[in-house]
């Protein structure tokens, strides 16, 4: 097993991407347990209340502001990184014209209506 590790170089690639992508949820899960901790240590249930709420709120509008562009993109970069890369820099200006101004017009929004959140 390990001399195919060796000599094959595609499985050497996925063995590590696999790892370093295990290890990188693996702390990013530890660090989430630990924010929690320390918000519930700090503002008690509420204080994580509001969190849950807030990430809520927040994973909602980004997948709703995204038009479901993300996976399109992951579909035509894949097509186009074989022959056209002319098509994925289009691509790529499309996606930032689109997205970028509607995503920054509701952060702006929701910051100057933060506390009328907050109180919902």
């Amino acid at each position: 097993m390990l001399n195919k590790i060796k000599n094959d170089v595609n499985l050497r690639e996925i063995l590590f991407g696999s790892i370093l992508s295990f290890i990188l949820k693996m702390t990013g899960m530890a660090l989430g347990f630990v924010l929690i901790y320390l918000i519930s240590k700090k503002t008690g249930p509420e204080g994580v209340g509001y969190y849950n709420w807030t990430i809520q709120f927040l994973t909602l509008l980004g997948i709703a502001l995204s038009f479901g562009m993300n996976t399109s993109v992951l579909r035509y970069t894949g097509e186009f990184n074989k022959n056209q890369k002319g098509n994925l820099h289009k691509l790529y200006n499309y996606f930032v014209q689109i997205v970028g101004p509607i995503s920054f017009l509701v952060g702006i929004i929701i910051y100057f209506s933060s506390e009328i959140i907050c109180d919902f």
